[in-house]
Parts: structure tokens; sequence; C-alpha cells
């Protein structure tokens, strides 16, 4: 029998040698794009760290202050009082008579003789049975109390008080000193009357602009 010596029976396909060159040209690619990535993303980040950061993130509101709305103040309003009106009897100068029915008067029996216009001192007091009569012939008396005020406060009131009534050139007018009252100034008319914490020369015309002359004798001197 014939023998031959032994034969490594050739394969089809690549040999192990072009494997090996094959897989060897792969990792070297592998490697190098990597490489290339690196250097890439390194030169970004290089880049990106030069730069400010922006994160989106809206900077902080600056804080305003708004101060509320503020109350604006009433506009002053004239309040008058009606007084009941007592009878406007005469009585004789010294005689007694039914007690008024307000402080300072509005109405009631008086004295026959009344008192002339114009502005009073606190020298100048003149009794109630004399102004009562004023106030039948349709006058407004203006009454003040100094005593609730300071030495500046009075001069000022009284100041106002005498520029009103020569601004009507003291027709049917009086300012008149009075103590004890319950406001600084009081005004009073026939039947009315109207209280003042300070002088308000808007709302005194106001007042003497609808109740002067509303009395029994509004034709009298």
């Amino acid at each position: 029998m014939e023998s031959y010596p032994n034969r490594v029976e050739e394969k089809k396909g690549l040999s192990t040698t072009a494997w090996i060159a094959i897989g060897a040209g792969i990792l070297i690619c592998v490697c190098g794009a990597g490489a290339v990535i690196a250097l890439a993303g390194g030169a970004a980040w290089l880049g990106f760290a030069g730069q400010e950061v922006d994160l989106g993130v809206p900077p902080q509101a600056e804080l305003i202050t708004v101060a509320p709305p503020s109350a604006e103040a009433p506009i002053p309003v004239l309040e008058v009082t009606d007084v009941p009106t007592q009878e406007p009897l005469h009585v004789e100068i010294g005689q007694s008579h039914t007690p008024y029915n307000s402080d300072p008067p509005t109405s009631g029996e008086h004295y026959p003789v009344w008192a002339d216009p114009g502005f009073y001192g606190e020298q100048d007091r003149i009794a109630d049975e004399y102004l009562v009569h004023n106030l039948e012939h349709g006058y407004v008396i203006l009454w003040y109390d100094c005593e609730q005020l300071s030495t500046s406060e009075c001069s000022a009131l009284t100041s106002d008080i005498q520029e009103l009534i020569n601004e009507y050139d003291s027709y049917k007018l009086i300012g008149m000193p009075r103590s004890g009252m319950d406001y600084p100034l009081i005004l009073t008319s026939w039947g009315h009357m109207a209280v003042f914490d300070t002088f308000n020369a808007d709302l005194i015309r106001e007042y003497i602009n609808t109740y002067q002359n509303d009395s029994p004798e509004p034709s009298a001197p």
C-alpha cells in the first residue's frame, strides 16, 4: 500500500495570518478614532470653560417696594345743628328770663337793645341778652374761645375772624369771645349752630350766606 506524507487539507477562505492583519488594522482604526474624539472633546471643553456659562436661570428680580396708596383726606362738609327756637320776647335789662336751650344761645328772650356789628376782643364781652336780639335781626355770631388755644393759635384765629368780618363789611356779623365752650369756634344764627375745631373760611362763608337774615326780623338793622 502506498503511503503518502501527511497533508493539511486546504481550507477555503482567509488564512490565520490574514485575520491577524485585519484585526490589527481594525484596532488601529478604533484607537485612532478614539484619540480624535478625545482631542475634539478636549478642545470643546477648553473653549466651553473659557466662556461664561449661561444655564438659562433668570437673574434675581429687583425688589421694588411700592407704598400703599394713602387715603385721601375727606373734604370738609358744613354740619349745622338745628336748635329748637324759643320765644323772642323782650325783657328789661337785668331782668331774669327763661334759660337759653343752647350754649351759646341761638334764640329766646332778650334785651330791647342790640350790639353793634364787628369784632370784639377779650375785654369787650357783651351779655348774651343783647346778642340774642342781634340774632333776631338776622345776625351771625362767631364765638371764639382762646382759652383752648396757644397764644399763637389765638392770634391766628382772631386775625382770621376779623379778616372775614371785614370781607363782609361787618354786615350783620359779630366776633365775640366766650369762655367754656366745647369748641374753639362756634357759629350761631337764629335757631342754628355750627361748631369748628379750626377756622375754615369756605365753610364759614357757606354758613353766613345760608343763614344770615334767616330770622324773625331780617329787615331790622
